[in-house]
């Protein structure tokens, strides 16, 4: 009996062993899948790029995204046939443990230069410096070698981009020693400012008390109509280039505060219909400001949040507001129900609030005839 049991038993732990070493094997497979080099990135056509939000990284404005390493990753990215989703960290010590955790396959960051630091390849910008540089895992040695390649040919590409950044940080210096323009033009007579009139020949096409459409260009620009931001955004309304193109406005007149005022007004009248699920009027505008500010997708990502945590997605006060908020934060950038990642939500948050208490305050203080 016992001659029949033994070979069984040892049948069954060797089967086992077996078993539990094909787990080994497929679990190293799946883990080292993660870890991609520069074959596997051409092959997907992606690669994820990981920095900080800032104007010298990466940041969104309206919609539109900027930043010098943003910019500088697309370029490497186009060359080798790849497009780039970016993730953001907080800090550079998130950077490197993101980066390590297969969670992106680039830092675009210039990161200080540690030759006693375990786990990464150093490459591109300034590596002949041995100061800063951009890096990426010790396993990516051809996408290390790439980006390397690629910025000593590309040196001037580089140095035009940062010139760039240069000129619109001497315009954004030039415009910080602007002095704010007060709140109202003439409180006493219940006048705004010199653009009222637009205000209200334009404010038609939205639906829209010309009040409302007044506290959005004060935000965007104090009622300056040569206003242009470091991102590259002009006028009374702050429009980008790539926007104005899309509404029909010319680069040579977008500073022009008729045609400004009216691309903006054309601009959220197309949000105004993207957001055409939000059936009660007055709480769509919330969402057309948060968008015009943001971009829509952040917002449909901020919605399918709450929706998800047992807030209701088509109120923008305490409940959709609270996820924008909760888009600068990792764990919910990084939720499957988020679609574009990480949003600086603090800023939309608060642009929208600060419109809707400011239009509150021109409806006390304008009388209207």
């Amino acid at each position: 009996m016992l001659k029949k049991v033994f070979p069984l038993i040892l049948l069954v732990l060797v089967a086992a062993c077996q078993s539990q070493n094909k787990e080994d094997v497929t679990a190293k497979q799946v883990t080292s899948s993660d870890f991609f080099d520069l074959d596997d990135i051409q092959k997907s056509g992606e690669i994820i790029v990981l920095t900080l939000y800032g104007p010298t990284t990466y940041y969104e404005n309206h919609g539109y995204e900027g930043g010098i390493q943003y910019q500088i990753a697309q370029a490497f990215a186009q060359d080798i046939g790849a497009r780039v989703r970016i993730e953001i960290a907080s800090d550079e010590k998130e950077l490197k443990e993101q980066l390590n955790a297969g969670e992106a396959d680039v830092i675009a960051y210039n990161l200080p230069y540690d030759v006693k630091e375990k786990g990464l390849i150093w490459c591109g910008d300034s590596l002949e410096t041995r100061k800063s540089s951009w890096a990426v895992r010790n396993n990516s040695p051809l996408l290390a070698e790439e980006i390397s390649k690629w910025f000593e040919k590309n040196t001037q590409k580089v140095n035009d981009i940062w010139t760039a950044r240069e000129r619109r940080q001497k315009l954004q210096n030039r415009q910080a020693r602007i002095q704010r323009r007060a709140l109202m033009k003439d409180p006493t007579r219940g006048i705004i400012s010199d653009y009222d009139g637009l205000f209200k020949r334009n404010s038609h096409t939205l639906g829209w008390d010309w009040k409302l459409l007044a506290a959005q260009s004060y935000q965007e620009s104090a009622f300056d109509p040569q206003a242009t931001s470091w991102a590259g955004a002009c006028g009374l309304m702050q429009l980008m280039p790539g926007t104005a193109a899309q509404v029909g406005v010319s680069m040579d007149k977008i500073y022009e505060p008729e045609e400004n005022v009216r691309g903006s007004v054309k601009y959220l009248k197309m949000l105004d219909n993207q957001f055409q699920d939000i059936s009660n009027p007055v709480e769509r505008i919330n969402f057309m400001l948060a968008a015009y500010n943001c971009g829509s997708l952040h917002v449909r990502d901020a919605m399918a949040l709450a929706q998800k945590y047992g807030k209701n997605p088509h109120i923008w006060k305490d409940n959709v507001e609270d996820y924008i908020l909760h888009l600068q934060e990792s764990k919910y950038n990084h939720d499957p129900v988020v679609k574009h990642g990480y949003c600086r939500g603090s800023e939309t948050y608060n642009y929208v609030r600060q419109i809707m208490d400011r239009y509150m305050q021109y409806r006390r203080q304008v009388r209207e005839k």
